[in-house]
Parts: C-alpha cells; structure tokens; sequence
C-alpha cells in the first residue's frame, strides 16, 4: 500500500447560500507517495474530522468525501458538504470549548476508500466571524476594514479585521513571495523577490555538511528544520549559494529540494495560471540537500527535473524563507 505525504493544507474560504451564514470551509491538499511522486488523477477517500479542546480531543463532527486528485496531484473539497458521520457541521458552538482542530484522514487507492494511510491535525486558529456569530452573544462590529481583508474572531473572542494572504501575492509587511500557506493562513514561506545570483557554487566542495539523515530529511524539509524541529544543517562558506541567502537577514536560507519543487510548482513555471509570478529564469537552481562530500541537488525551472551536480558548479540562487 502507498504511503503519501501531505505537502500542504490551505483553508480558502467559507462559502454561504442566499446570504445566511456560511455552512462550508474549502480544503485543498497537494498528495504525493513515499517516493515524492505527486499522486495524480487518482480516486481517493478522505474523513475529515472536526476536534474540540486538543489534537486528540472530542470529534464534534465527522464526515466523509470521495474525490479525485488532478493532474497536479491536488484535491479540493468542501468541508461541511461531505458525507456527515458525527453530529452536524451547522450544530458545532464555534463560540465556546475551543480551541478547535481539524484532523484528516485519507485513503489514495481508491474513491471513497476508507484505508486510511495518512493522518494530519491542524489547530483552527481563526474561526470564520459568520460562523462564530451565529452561537456567540452579539458584539459590537470594529470599524474599518479594506479590500483583501475578513472579519474574524481572535484569542480573545472579539472580533476583528485581518489580512487575507495568498499565495503568489507579496507578503504586506515582510516582503517576498508567498508560496505556500499553512492551514491557518496566516503563516507560511516566502521566496526573494528577486534571485540572489545567477551563478554561485554551491560551496564546500569535498566536505560532508549534512548526515545521512539530514540528507534523507532536507529533500523534503520546510522552514530550514528536519520533522523534529532540527535545523538542517547548511554550508556557510564565503560566496556559497547559502551565503549568499543569509545575506539578506538570518531567517533567510537556500531552500530544499522540496521546497524548491514547490516553488516551481506554486510561484515558477510549473504553477497553473497565472503562471512564474516569481520571476524566475528557465534555468538550474541550487537546493539546500547534499547528495555526498562533491555533489548536492538543484531543479530545473524549465521543466521541473532535479538532478545532482558537482558543488563547485554555479547555479542560480533564490532565498527563502518562514513566517
């Protein structure tokens, strides 16, 4: 059986009907299995479950989906349109018992499956207003509010206007390009505006930077850090790709393998319409992941292949960074 890997969840948005209160949450998710080969055009089954106090709270609400990822290995469904298992997805008090997390469980071997295979919880830090309002004594409304914002509910109960990020869209106060979000909207990573060369080595030419594990764990990592939490470790040579990222502030870094394919496949070429809002050349870009002591990865931006070269080639360069 396939083990698959969630590379991102997104919340889109609420949807409502003749005006009332919204009833549905959109939900997309990128799949791919254990050899990192997107899942495409596949029939799956998902659960989704909606927990209240933890991550291993009470599922106030459970419900079921078939769908189909498409060429792009993404599936989208609307969370309360599904097939309801566990209470009613209009009955859950968004107003009190909180925080709320939303766990999903998904089948990629067959539409409507229930082999689950994969397990994600993510904590709901932001509870759509309409929603919330519909179980919450009636609070004064803030002034203000501007295109590309929403009205939410914050820690605190209130409510309160917030900034609806997106990805492809530069970030309102950090600067960069957005390029994945993560299911509370709010946070993510960011790409440079701009490349930071267009031929720097990879550097560290004959040395070991990362482990075996690391190795293994960079291909895939997100925010510079392993699954633990581990910063993965980078090569600080003078002049190397990952140098030239940290140059423009300590919470840069040279992207991994797998953050660089997502670049490619969100911001770059590969990305659906609109497509490269990134800006970046039909060329080779270096990734942070090390193949051994004279070689590391990099993506072609002209057709998405990765291969390993020698580190003392040049390469294109592109910083990114978390939020």
């Amino acid at each position: 059986m396939k083990n698959i890997l969630l590379i991102f969840v997104v919340l889109l948005g609420y949807t409502s009907v003749y005006g009332q209160a919204p009833e549905q949450m959109s939900y997309q998710a990128i799949l791919r299995d254990a050899a990192d080969a997107l899942i495409v055009s596949q029939g799956i089954g998902m659960q989704v479950s909606v927990l209240q106090g933890s991550s291993s709270g009470t599922a106030v609400y459970v419900e079921t989906h078939s769908g189909t990822t498409n060429a792009n290995g993404l599936v989208s469904l609307e969370i309360g349109g599904g097939t309801p298992t566990t209470g009613t997805f209009s009955g859950i008090d968004w107003s009190s018992g909180g925080p709320y997390f939303l766990k999903t469980e998904t089948d990629p071997t067959a539409s409507g499956g229930t082999s689950y295979t994969i397990t994600g919880t993510t904590e709901l830090l932001s509870v759509p207003f309409a929603l919330h309002a519909k179980t919450s004594s009636e609070k004064e409304l803030p002034s203000g509010g501007t295109e590309g914002q929403i009205l939410t509910i914050n820690a605190s109960g209130n409510p309160e206007w917030k900034t609806i990020l997106k990805v492809g869209q530069a970030h309102p106060t950090l600067g960069g390009i957005i390029f994945h979000l993560d299911a509370s909207g709010e946070h993510g990573l960011l790409a440079a505006a701009v490349d930071q060369s267009s031929g720097a080595p990879w550097g560290c030419s004959g040395t070991n930077i990362q482990s075996i594990t690391e190795r293994h764990l960079s291909k895939a990592s997100f925010g510079g850090v392993d699954g633990a939490g581990n910063p993965i470790s980078q090569c600080t040579e003078v002049g190397s790709a990952n140098a030239l990222c940290t140059a423009l502030g300590t919470e840069w870094y040279l992207p991994s393998l797998g953050e660089l394919n997502l670049m490619y496949r969100t911001i770059g070429p590969g990305a659906p319409a609109p497509t490269n809002t990134g800006g970046f050349a039909a060329v080779w870009y270096w990734s942070s992941t090390e193949d051994d002591d004279s070689f590391a990865w990099e993506q072609s931006f002209n057709g998405g292949d990765q291969d390993d070269s020698l580190k003392g080639s040049t390469k294109y360069v592109r910083a990114v960074r978390a939020f």
